[in-house]
């Protein structure tokens, strides 16, 4: 069959790359790059040396993300061991933490220890307890807040640990984390080993940045990619479907899988069904401003709570642009890539203040899919647009929104067009 794939982030990636062996594949991308939020740039630091930063997808490990890991040695990407911690730091209310020793008790006065210390206990209890009552939290079809609230979580871990850790993880507001589905949050968190102490599993990062596997995919992919074509309209008409760019150029196919975010196919003229288009609807995302910079203002004050993954909360105005509590979150990428050079480098999300112009390197913006379906919701959903033989589906809003999710979506729907093939 002659098989149209629309976006080339992951979920297209995957589809392409399990089709191209039996049929003609062509993948359509808008921009002028594959990769979707797998985006590395390059600098050069003092040295002289060429870092390569990423600024969407970074790191992933091998027990969650074990199809992508296997696509990664098939098509023969190297990658090293990441640092994964995580800090936190209010401004406004003083609660400040990493997960390193130093982090843990950055201060010395007995009575911050021995709040923290009670803090750091609540955290463990209330995530285990999260886990312990997730049946009856599943059949109650409750929020995190309203899980949280269940349990008589203390306010100051549910602002100052769930809130803002589940920010970070999903890109999104701490009211958006407080209105995901309680179990997604519990079976993501339990299957990452985020509600253990111990065992928890070893973070990889590709070497030399994500754009690594982006050159490795292309010299295994045999179809066509053709970049700057934005689909803007769709017709299905006699088993065949004919995709139009905004350049009216036109492409025909024997099916097409839409591999991009549902808000995106619903700017697609096309002829959609009610019910499908419901669906597509019920898809929220997240709009991000991303800043490469090396502005070492937008990360903690405090240097021994510097983690890999930095959220900050603050109501200083000597330091943000709102007098309201606002908050921001750095990624070291020294850290998180094993970058050596002499300069911090760090990636911020949504910043209070935005870097000196002096140490802004790169801006660009990403939309990430807002948690709001449960698995149950999410798996009935992906049926219900996949139930036809024409246009297909994919993408990671259709899991938890990473790269593991788009990966497996976009490999399903390579199967399923291949059994309606034989």
């Amino acid at each position: 069959m002659k098989i149209g794939i629309v976006g080339a982030g992951i979920s297209g990636m995957s589809a392409a790359y399990e089709l191209q062996n039996s049929h003609s594949v062509t993948l359509l991308e808008a921009h002028d790059r594959i990769g979707g939020h797998a985006n590395t740039i390059d600098v050069i630091d003092p040295n002289g040396e060429r870092v390569s930063i990423d600024t969407g997808f970074i790191v992933f490990n091998r027990t969650n993300y074990p199809e992508f890991c296997a696509f990664l040695e098939n098509i023969g990407t190297k990658f090293v061991d990441s640092d994964m911690s995580f800090s936190y730091s209010n401004y406004g209310s003083g609660y400040e933490y990493a997960g390193t020793i130093k982090g843990l008790l950055p201060r010395l006065k007995f009575f911050d220890v021995v709040n923290q210390i009670r803090f750091l206990m609540n955290v463990y209890r209330y995530s285990k307890l999260l886990a312990d009552r997730r049946e009856q939290i599943e059949r109650r079809g409750m929020t995190l807040g309203e899980a949280l609230k269940l349990l008589n979580c203390p306010d100051s871990s549910i602002e100052n640990y769930f809130l803002p850790i589940a920010s970070t993880i999903w890109s999104c507001k701490d009211d958006e984390s407080r209105g995901m589905p309680a179990t997604s949050f519990i079976d993501f968190f339990s299957n990452h080993g985020l509600l253990q102490l111990r065992n928890r599993p070893q973070w990889l990062t590709i070497l030399g940045g994500s754009k690594e596997y982006l050159a490795d995919f292309k010299s295994k992919f045999h179809g066509d990619i053709k970049m700057g074509f934005r689909v803007k309209k769709l017709i299905v008409d006699d088993n065949k479907t004919v995709v139009t760019s905004e350049k009216n150029e036109k492409m025909e196919f024997d099916c097409i899988v839409l591999a991009i975010h549902a808000d995106d196919v619903l700017d697609i003229d096309a002829n959609i069904s009610d019910a499908n288009k419901k669906i597509l609807e019920s898809y929220e995302y997240s709009s991000n401003s991303i800043y490469v910079h090396k502005d070492v203002r937008l990360m903690p004050r405090n240097r021994n709570v510097w983690a890999s993954w930095n959220c900050i909360r603050s109501d200083d105005n000597s330091r943000l642009t709102s007098n309201k509590i606002a908050g921001h979150t750095t990624y070291y990428m020294n850290r998180l890539q094993a970058i050596n050079s002499p300069d911090d480098y760090f990636v911020t999300l949504n910043p209070t203040a935005e870097p000196a112009m002096n140490k802004l390197i790169y801006k660009t913006h990403y939309s990430h899919p807002v948690l709001k379906h449960s698995v149950e919701t999410q798996t009935h959903n992906f049926n219900v647009l996949n139930d036809n033989r024409s246009v297909f589906f994919c993408g990671a809003h259709f899991g938890y929104g990473f790269h593991e999710d788009g990966f497996k979506s976009g490999n399903i729907v390579a199967d399923l067009i291949t059994s309606f093939g034989d």
